[in-house]
């Protein structure tokens, strides 16, 4: 704020009338706002940068999730089907629970 404070200072047209001060502090004021809007939007950018890795993090658990449980029931199909390979060569049915 000093500086913009010393910009309007050190020019040549301004006088020290109130509006000038007035117009001053508006645009301090402006500044402030503006620093203080920056700084929020930084934390929210951190914030959300933050729920990004998490949810990535819960996705990469629920594809490795998904491929367990790919990789069971191709082991219960590959199963299943050796069963029912044992069975069909020796001429017998499945029981009614398989």
């Amino acid at each position: 704020m000093y500086h913009l404070k010393r910009l309007f200072l050190e020019s040549p047209s301004l006088d020290e009338s109130p509006e000038k001060r007035s117009r001053i502090r508006d645009l301090e004021e402006e500044l402030s706002q503006a620093k203080d809007a920056i700084a929020s939007l930084k934390l929210e950018r951190k914030k959300l940068k933050s729920e990004k890795l998490d949810l990535l993090s819960q996705m990469k658990q629920l594809y490795s999730t998904l491929d367990d449980k790919e990789k069971e029931l191709r082991d219960f199909i590959r199963n299943y089907e050796q069963v029912r390979n044992i069975y069909f060569n020796f001429g017998l049915t499945l029981p009614n629970s398989m």
